[in-house]
């Protein structure tokens, strides 16, 4: 695997102004508490027991195989020398800066994000490949790659590694999961699109009159999407992940109706639902925060040592 290391574009947020770390220089981390908690259980967890810690962004990108994927890895300096990690996955369309607010929330709170565009995830995607050729086995190629990319990372936990998709990026998410359960630590989905196969059905009745484009989530794309989605086994591929899921999912989604992640969170052997009253198919203002606040605390529920437990 060749890794591209491009120029530094680094963000630092500090506890404080004096702690305020120029761009492109490493934080001063000099008595600041790695992580420390007011709580002593992580049941009795609170999400403002966490201090916000600096951090800085820097491309990774990488290839493998013709492929070339573009990535942003955020780095917490909180005076740990290896981290939890979690790589988040986009929604089809979409692109690694979708994500970017929860990469950012979880680096501040000392968790090592990994941000990147799936190849031909979109039509201005920043890595290689057409959405004509993309499909969610393709973006489960891409997330597998991606993994092993992350995993190299000197400052990465390798026990600790967790995936969040986003919508179909959460079912290359569970495809990934359950083909490397001893790599995947814990699965965080946000409105998986469950339906995917359901749309792709509705659609095109017969597999022979699949066309070469054909149009889903409003996005164009060619006819391995439909045709791999329609190969999918979900309720295989769901049972093969025994690991802790969180699943949120907006009551008020019509692009994937809520239940489907109520029918998978019966499926998973170990699943929780997270309902967002009235969100629909993205979080935004208080929905957002909710999200911040569940997935913070799903991970000090799964690394309690790290966050001082």
């Amino acid at each position: 695997m060749k890794t591209v290391m491009k120029p530094l574009r680094s963000l630092c947020i500090a506890l404080s102004v004096s702690l305020m770390a120029g761009c492109g220089e490493k934080p001063d981390v000099t008595g600041i508490a790695a992580v420390e908690a007011v709580e002593k259980t992580p049941e009795a967890f609170h999400y403002d027991a966490i201090p916000v810690v600096p951090y800085q962004m820097e491309e990774s990108s990488f290839s493998y195989g013709e492929k070339t994927v573009y990535g942003e890895v955020f780095i917490p300096y909180n005076g740990k020398e290896v981290h939890p990690a979690v790589i988040l996955c986009h929604g089809i369309g979409g692109h690694h800066y979708d994500l970017n607010h929860y990469a950012m929330v979880l680096a501040e709170r000392g968790i090592l994000t990994y941000t990147f565009d799936f190849c031909g995830g979109s039509v201005d995607s920043q890595s290689s490949g057409s959405m004509m050729d993309m499909s969610v086995l393709s973006e489960a190629e891409d997330l597998n790659a991606v993994m092993d990319h992350v995993l190299e990372m000197d400052s990465v936990d390798s026990g600790s590694l967790f995936l969040l998709g986003q919508s179909l990026g959460g079912i290359a998410s569970c495809l990934e999961a359950g083909k490397r359960e001893k790599d995947t630590a814990g699965l965080i989905l946000f409105y998986p699109a469950f339906n995917v196969q359901d749309k792709a059905r509705s659609l095109f009745p017969d597999d022979e009159k699949i066309p070469d484009t054909g149009i889903i989530y409003d996005q164009t794309v060619g006819r391995r999407f439909f045709l791999d989605a329609l190969s999918l086994n979900y309720k295989t591929d769901l049972e093969s992940y025994g690991g802790p899921v969180l699943i949120l999912h907006g009551t008020e989604d019509t692009t994937v109706p809520i239940r489907y992640s109520h029918q998978a969170v019966g499926v998973f052997p170990d699943a929780d639902l997270k309902e967002i009253k009235g969100a629909g198919h993205g979080f935004f203002e208080d929905a957002q925060d909710q999200a911040d606040r569940a997935v913070v605390e799903y991970l000090v529920q799964q690394c309690p040592e790290y966050f001082g437990f």
